[in-house]
């Protein structure tokens, strides 16, 4: 259906509404480090070019007017073939492995360093979307409108913020090394002071927590800045839910995954969004404003 889509106009102003929204005040009890997202490249495409939105510069693309301050926009052609699976969504990544023989080297520093978010254009995600409206499987799917559209883009830059918060793996080296010696001390069998004070901090490996951390941006975001998205979120996850809680009663829990791990019953592989979707609606209700803290202690 969009497998040789150009873009419109509408298309970039809405990558560039994204990032408007995602400057706003609103948003600053969930991004309280921006830092942590500055350098991130937004990366999206249609048949012939990709389009990388970046506080970052460089002399090897060619630059694009961009109306958001602070952001600067570039251009590349590419020979690269799109389904329209392709064009569903957005992630926390880049979307086709190929993108990286287009992105120039100071744009490729590392995950940490230049993470990225990437995903299709406003045109073939909702129209893509609203055919899946049309569906059995997904008659309420909520991602067919341009406020889903952006609300999608923030939610990606949810997985970010969490992600470079690296509070999901052991990133102090201090405390890493403090907890060799001390161990090593006690195997040793020597006579170890002040192990009350000792704080123990066990990461939060669990995939699910960042996608908890960005279902709550997105769900933050729309409740505050589209409502009527919101709406259609809730009425497809009431459907989903209910779904689901038939799934899980047939489960034996000793021998298969819960829906938490698993998701959908045709899914092969690890899906946390509908974890994130149940969880996540609890979590808000409990801590409407505080809820990134509270998540970031959990890891």
């Amino acid at each position: 259906m969009f497998e040789n889509y150009t873009h419109t106009k509408e298309d970039v102003e809405a990558i560039e509404e994204a990032l408007a929204y995602l400057e706003r005040p609103e948003l600053d009890f969930i991004f309280k480090d921006r830092d942590l997202i500055k350098n991130t490249l937004v990366v999206s495409f249609d048949s012939k070019e990709l389009f990388i939105w970046t506080r970052l510069k460089t002399p090897k693309l060619e630059k694009m007017p961009c109306d958001c301050k602070g952001w600067n926009a570039y251009r590349v052609s590419h020979e690269i073939r799109f389904e329209d699976k392709d064009q569903r969504g957005w992630r926390a990544d880049l979307k086709k492995e190929e993108f990286k023989d287009y992105i120039p080297a100071e744009f490729k520093k590392g995950r940490f360093e230049t993470p990225v978010v990437s995903g299709s254009l406003l045109t073939p995600f909702t129209g893509i979307h609203k055919e899946l409206r049309k569906t059995k499987n997904r008659p309420l799917d909520p991602y067919y409108t341009r406020e889903s559209y952006l609300a999608t883009i923030i939610h990606e830059f949810g997985h970010v913020y969490y992600n470079q918060s690296k509070r999901w793996y052991y990133s102090d080296k201090k405390e890493n090394l403090g907890y060799m010696k001390l161990s090593s001390n006690l195997y040793k069998g020597k006579r170890v002071t002040g192990l009350n004070e000792v704080s123990i901090r066990i990461p939060a490996t669990f995939g699910g927590m960042s996608e908890l951390f960005a279902f709550c941006t997105d769900y933050s975001a729309a409740s505050i800045f589209w409502p009527s998205h919101k709406e259609d979120i809730d009425k497809e996850s009431v459907l989903v839910i209910e779904k689901l809680v038939e799934r899980e009663k047939t489960l034996n829990l000793e021998k298969e995954d819960s829906v938490f791990i698993r998701g959908s019953e045709d899914s092969k592989k690890h899906d946390f969004h509908f974890f994130a979707k149940v969880l996540g609606r609890i979590v808000l209700e409990k801590y409407p404003k505080s809820w990134p803290e509270k998540l970031f202690r959990f890891s």
